[in-house]
């Protein structure tokens, strides 16, 4: 029987029609006497019945057999208690006035039997049976024999195109469909389900399943890779085959006419990763040796799983890295792409993200003719959800600067707006201020932010704290605005917290103290020189293989 054909037909019904065309063969020797052929799969511990009688024909199964029960068949010992004994009354509706039995060794752990039986008396048959026993058995051995190298050929070839499938598979769907399909080739089964579990959190991360069809079928499921068999082979790492699902209590029933169920756990790196579950309507319908070839697959899926995990992640992993790429690019348009030149200043400013997008924002707002905004702001937070809040605040921040409000109203109004768009516990730190070029004078407020600080020419430090409370805490609340010149060498710094809590490996922060001290040794240089001098110190001041948090520095000074 060449492949396609084997497709076609389950390895019973190969064997079936095989020892009937024996049958067939040898018929006219056995005239009104019927044969039993009966194969012990003791790897399966399963007897495998064949019987003809009557012009009739039948085959079927009994598990549990073993050698004891052959053996006593063979003896012609026979008592009517015998379980195979009563199996063939029972089919054949009478009890046999004579018997006549013959055992053969078939294959590798499988051994067979030739039961001759007759309502009265065999007669010459059993004699002439006898007398060509090796030409009897030599026939009935081949079609067993055949069918057995049949179906190991097939095992391997489905093994191999199983493999080869799989390894070419990335998606664990299409890993799930290929098992399955080569498993309805070997193995008769009624619903499939197949679980892939997150050992770090103990989640069912996906189910494949076939054969379930209750509603609540997929609660059910989880519920059994929770706390039934699946859950305990998940558990234990220990396959369970389980011939009456009725009489285990780890049962939990998905549906209504399974009878037996085979489970075998999926492994990765010594660790249980999934569970391969089978049901069947027929009690007792799963073997060791199922076991044994289910547990081959259960292997090369456990290795196609895992790649295809990897595979997911690192597609996952892109997409995220592209996302960010264009959060950052969005989010970078949001800075000033140049510094204004400024009569009688010289600026410079900096905004480095820890991730690939942040919480900090500066930006410098042209307004009227020799006034400019100036803005600074630091989000709760980091990553995406701090640079949403952080683009929510400029449009905000933008929109009522171009009312031409007040200072302190448009504070207010963006604190309002703000509170509406975060949750509780995400908030901003800003200040904003209004640079009138022609008279150097600063008009600003602050909301909770860092104060910026000038340095005066004197030396003195000034810092800028007027102004009310961080922005989406509490609405309705109102903010004061301050104006302080700006003399010829002086020197204004704004900058966020990335500045001053980097932390050396004494967990000591750089502060405000040195941030001052810095520019105040940097004051002859230009506002780049300060600027770039800063970054410097920070990052030689923070701890070997720490990440700064989300930095942001503004220098400005008067010339």
């Amino acid at each position: 029987m060449n492949s396609s054909k084997r497709d076609r037909e389950s390895f019973s019904e190969f064997r079936a029609k095989s020892i009937a065309d024996f049958y067939r063969e040898t018929r006219p020797l056995f005239k009104n006497s019927g044969v039993a052929i009966i194969i012990h799969h003791r790897l399966r511990v399963e007897l495998e019945i064949h019987l003809f009688w009557d012009e009739k024909e039948e085959h079927y199964s009994l598990r549990g057999g073993d050698n004891r029960q052959m053996e006593q068949l063979a003896s012609g010992d026979v008592v009517e208690q015998d379980p195979v004994f009563a199996s063939i009354c029972d089919h054949i509706n009478y009890l046999p006035g004579e018997y006549k039995s013959y055992r053969f060794e078939a294959a590798d752990n499988i051994s067979g039997m030739l039961f001759l039986f007759a309502r009265e008396r065999l007669g010459t048959l059993g004699d002439y049976i006898t007398d060509n026993l090796n030409l009897t058995i030599l026939r009935l051995n081949n079609a067993i024999l055949q069918d057995a190298l049949s179906r190991n050929d097939l095992e391997l070839e489905l093994l191999q195109e199983t493999g080869e499938m799989l390894s070419m598979s990335v998606k664990l769907n299409d890993v799930f469909h290929s098992i399955v399909k080569a498993l309805n080739r070997l193995l008769s089964f009624d619903a499939v389900g197949i679980f892939i579990f997150d050992q770090s959190t103990e989640n069912i991360e996906e189910i494949f399943s076939h054969g379930y069809q209750r509603a609540d079928s997929q609660q059910l499921l989880e519920l059994k890779a929770g706390r039934g068999l699946v859950g305990w082979v998940a558990k234990t790492g220990e396959p369970a085959i389980v011939p009456d699902v009725s009489k285990d209590p780890r049962y939990i029933e998905a549906r209504h006419r399974t009878s037996s169920e085979l489970v075998i756990p999926l492994f990765s790196g010594g660790e249980v990763i999934g569970a391969f579950n089978l049901e069947s309507d027929n009690p007792d319908a799963f073997s060791p040796s199922d076991l044994d070839m289910v547990t081959a697959f259960a292997n090369q899926a456990s290795l196609s799983v895992v790649r295809a995990r990897l595979f997911e992640q690192a597609v996952e992993k892109q997409k995220i890295e592209d996302e960010l790429q264009l959060a950052r690019s969005i989010q970078k348009s949001f800075l000033p792409d140049h510094f204004p030149e400024l009569a009688g200043f010289d600026l410079d400013a900096i905004n480095v993200s820890s991730e690939e997008v942040g919480g900090d924002y500066f930006d410098l707002i042209p307004i009227v003719d020799n006034q400019l905004g100036i803005a600074i702001a630091d989000v709760s937070g980091r990553g995406v959800p701090a640079a949403l809040i952080m683009a929510s605040f400029r449009a905000s921040l933008i929109a009522e600067i171009r009312n031409n409000y007040a200072i302190r109203t448009i504070m207010h109004k963006v604190n309002n707006l703000i509170c509406e768009s975060v949750k509780r516990g995400e908030f901003v730190t800003a200040v904003y201020g209004v640079l009138d070029i022609r008279n150097k004078i600063l008009t600003f407020t602050n909301a909770g932010h860092n104060p910026p600080f000038i340095l005066r020419r004197s030396g003195e430090i000034e810092f800028l704290e007027e102004g009310g409370l961080t922005l989406g805490i509490i609405p309705d609340r109102l903010y004061e605005e301050r104006p302080v010149r700006i003399g010829s060498g002086d020197i204004l710094v704004f900058y966020t917290d990335g500045i001053t809590e980097a932390e050396n490996e004494n967990s000591e922060q750089f502060g405000t103290e040195r941030l001052v001290e810095l520019v105040r040794k940097e004051r002859e240089s230009a506002a780049s020189e300060i600027r770039a001098r800063i970054v410097e110190e920070i990052h030689a001041f923070k701890a070997v293989g720490t990440q700064l948090d989300d930095l942001t520095l503004m220098v400005i000074k008067a010339e």
